[in-house]
């Protein structure tokens, strides 16, 4: 139900792509991983049609980056990697939008053409510290919360997210929370399948392999996928 095709490419639609970002962590055009295959989404609390921080939680080693990257690339929203950024604080949003992609980007974020997809949610709070946490997540909210601003999109791992969750609920702007599944037998076999031919040209030996007996690691996958 909350796929990319029938959720969020509506609820995300009008942003146009950003100049090239001149600053750390910012990215206009996200690096794409080969092989993703897209997880299923749970909606946890919340009202995903009106809320407009949509936050994502998820388990470790569930591909939530990759996710973003991919949501990032289809909808044409900048991607914001709390990982690689300076830590969070007061105006950290409205003034990194500037400085990324220019002195029109905040006041383009307020029309609408310009979105965010936030990642490293849990890094970001320990590397903050509750106050600039917490004063980051709100400037990020005050930029979403513009009546022709896109909806603003944060992942983090589970116990991350949900703390977002609540604080911007707590604090009475408009939110809700999503969970990445595990992937299904089906979803975990799709993914090893596409991920083979693409490990295997890490090595010329294994491709040549992987060429000649291609049904046998297929199988391989397949047996893994269902152990």
């Amino acid at each position: 139900m909350y796929t990319i095709d029938e959720y969020w490419t509506r609820r995300l639609r009008g942003a146009s792509r950003p100049q090239q970002s001149s600053l750390v962590g910012w990215s206009a055009l996200p690096e794409l991983v080969e092989g993703f295959i897209e997880p299923e989404l749970t909606l946890l609390e919340g009202d995903p049609e009106t809320a407009k921080i949509l936050v994502v939680a998820a388990p470790g080693a569930v591909g939530k980056s990759s996710f973003a990257r991919h949501l990032g690339q289809t909808v044409n929203f900048a991607i914001v990697d709390l990982a690689q950024t300076s830590p969070l604080g007061g105006n950290f949003f409205k003034g990194g939008l500037a400085n990324a992609f220019g002195l029109d980007a905040l006041s383009a974020a307020a029309a609408g053409s310009i979105g965010l997809i936030v990642d490293a949610l849990d890094e970001a709070q320990l590397r903050a510290g509750p106050q600039g946490y917490e004063a980051g997540l709100r400037d990020l909210a005050t930029v979403a919360a513009s009546n022709a601003g896109l909806p603003c999109v944060v992942f983090g791992r589970a116990l991350a997210a949900e703390d977002a969750y609540l604080l911007l609920l707590a604090a009475g702007f408009s939110v809700c929370l999503f969970q990445i599944e595990f992937f299904d037998e089906a979803r975990a076999a799709q993914y090893l399948l596409s991920k083979l031919p693409i490990v295997a040209r890490r090595n010329a030996s294994v491709q040549t392999a992987f060429r000649t007996h291609q049904q046998a690691f297929n199988n391989l996958a397949a047996e893994l996928a269902n152990a």
